[in-house]
């Protein structure tokens, strides 16, 4: 994600996104399917905010201190009119998983 401003040049910071858990790409225990899974909703997400301004709402920090946020595209990515919240998206098209912040379900 990039921060932008009239005087200061683009910045990039990592958000994760609130309320839902996604297949991990790498670490202990994770299989071949997990990480196709994680490559498929990866490019599924590059290509609706790719290139766009997002804004971030209901933002905080989870237990690790790192950023969470919900991802809005305000005016939609391809073939969306309107806004469009990536976590509740990523859900609906089977991506993500809910998550609460307890014990994360690895079956994908």
């Amino acid at each position: 994600m990039a921060k932008t401003s009239a005087c200061n040049p683009p910045q990039l910071f990592k958000v994760r996104l609130s309320r839902i858990d996604t297949p991990e790409m790498k670490g202990k225990g994770v299989s071949e399917k997990e990480k196709e899974l994680a490559i498929l909703a990866r490019d599924a997400v590059r290509e609706l905010i790719l290139g766009k301004i997002v804004l971030l709402e209901e933002v905080g920090l989870e237990k690790y201190g790192r950023l969470l946020a919900e991802v809005v595209v305000p005016g939609g990515g391809i073939g969306f009119h309107g806004r469009v919240n990536v976590n509740n998206w990523l859900l609906e098209k089977g991506y993500a998983k809910l998550y609460d912040g307890g014990t994360k379900d690895v079956n994908w």
